[in-house]
């Protein structure tokens, strides 16, 4: 779950830069703009394939990474409350402030820990054959999907 929601922040950063390029989803930024959503975007994609294969660090990050999310949604809905905010945005806040915190919980507890804590001669075990090459396109092609909704959910 906490990689397709990485990837689908991706997504949804790609999505809106390339639509600045010609003025669509209510982005009007151009190049610079584009490239602005691309390196959080491609850190975000590296993050999530970190996740993937059991990196204890992506962990971490990832953790911190998600109740910032959280509380980035807080102060968008107070922000939405004094109605700073168009309502439009609404969709993304309710998922960055259950979804995320949901998400950073789960990532804390004990078991994913170990999980993460499987050693293999010495050496921590990575994790991603365990998850076949079919679920792999599955978690991508639902990121890609609700990444492009959020971004379109957003258009003014």
């Amino acid at each position: 779950m906490a990689v397709v929601f990485l990837w689908a922040l991706a997504f949804q950063l790609l999505a809106q830069g390339v639509a600045g390029l010609w003025g669509r989803l209510g982005e009007h930024h151009g190049v610079t703009g584009l490239a602005a959503r691309v390196i959080p975007a491609v850190l975000l994609l590296v993050l999530g394939e970190s996740l993937r294969r059991g990196n204890h660090t992506a962990l971490c990050i990832d953790i911190v990474l998600l109740w910032l999310v959280a509380a980035a949604g807080l102060l968008l809905d107070l922000a939405l409350a004094m109605r700073w905010v168009p309502v439009h945005y609404l969709p993304s806040m309710l998922i960055m402030v259950t979804v995320a915190p949901w998400i950073a919980w789960r990532l804390s507890l004990p078991r994913t820990a170990a999980w993460f804590a499987v050693e293999d001669g010495g050496r921590r075990r990575c994790r991603a054959p365990r998850i076949g090459r079919s679920w792999v396109l599955v978690m991508f092609g639902l990121s890609s999907i609700a990444g492009v909704a959020v971004a379109l959910s957003q258009a003014a």
